[in-house]
């Protein structure tokens, strides 16, 4: 995952323990390669949302270039837009600049436009 994305990640850490629904989300991953077997299963472990939640969020950190743009597509698939919103947002506050290549995501609408750097 691109550091700017792991900031994004960062920042919005205590809305997204708050807020995301994460077994649909976690099917949805895995379903699109962007967690493995196991992560499914270490993730699902825990009982409360925020514990999985945590788990989820630490597992994205480490699952690649893909990671940041597949889950704003499954969290918008998965009928949990307003997360996925927030998350542009914070990754818009000027910082198109440091992510030249994030042109648009997938299933979103979203279009950034292109910098110079």
């Amino acid at each position: 995952m691109d550091e700017k994305h792991l900031e994004v990640l960062q920042n919005c850490h205590t809305f997204l323990l708050q807020n995301i629904r994460p077994i649909p989300l976690i099917d949805r991953l895995y379903s699109s390669g962007i967690l493995t077997s196991d992560d499914k299963d270490s993730i699902s472990a825990p009982k409360t949302d925020k514990k999985t939640n945590r788990k989820l969020l630490n597992a994205l950190k480490k699952a690649g270039p893909k990671a940041f743009s597949s889950f704003v597509s499954a969290l918008n698939e998965t009928s949990q837009q307003h997360v996925a919103d927030h998350l542009l947002e914070e990754l818009r506050k000027g910082t198109c600049v440091h992510c030249p290549h994030v042109t648009n995501l997938p299933n979103t609408g979203i279009k950034f436009p292109q910098t110079t750097v």
